[in-house]
């Protein structure tokens, strides 16, 4: 159940380190981004690619590795809920947010349950 966890995560970033990626301008403009400076579509694609690339391989690397099972599920449960946290509370505090932040809370705080479910059989 682990390896499938870490599998199904290191997909979801390989996923979104390339569509951000490769449509930096609708990805971004998706959420109300704009790149009014080199230097923000630089950052945006450093954060939303480069980072969601190196999520998904460590997440490849804990999949592949039985001894790295438990990291990756802590640091999946540490990741999302800390995502959903701030998520709810942004969602809560600041009027007018769109549906896809709502969308990112369900699926962030799925996925740290699924991760804390995992967590509880291993251990």
């Amino acid at each position: 159940m682990a390896a499938i966890h870490l599998f199904a995560n290191a997909l979801l970033y390989v996923v979104l380190a390339a569509w951000c990626t490769l449509a930096p301008d609708k990805t971004s403009g998706s959420i109300g981004y704009r790149f009014e400076h080199a230097s923000a579509r630089s950052e945006y694609l450093v954060v939303y690619g480069g980072l969601d690339l190196g999520l998904a391989l460590f997440y490849f690397v804990a999949g592949l590795d039985p001894s790295l099972h438990r990291a990756g599920i802590v640091f999946s449960m540490c990741l999302y809920a800390c995502l959903a946290v701030y998520r709810l509370v942004t969602v809560i505090a600041i009027r007018g947010v769109g549906t896809f932040p709502l969308a990112m809370l369900a699926v962030e705080a799925g996925m740290a349950t699924w991760a804390v479910v995992v967590w509880l059989r291993m251990s």
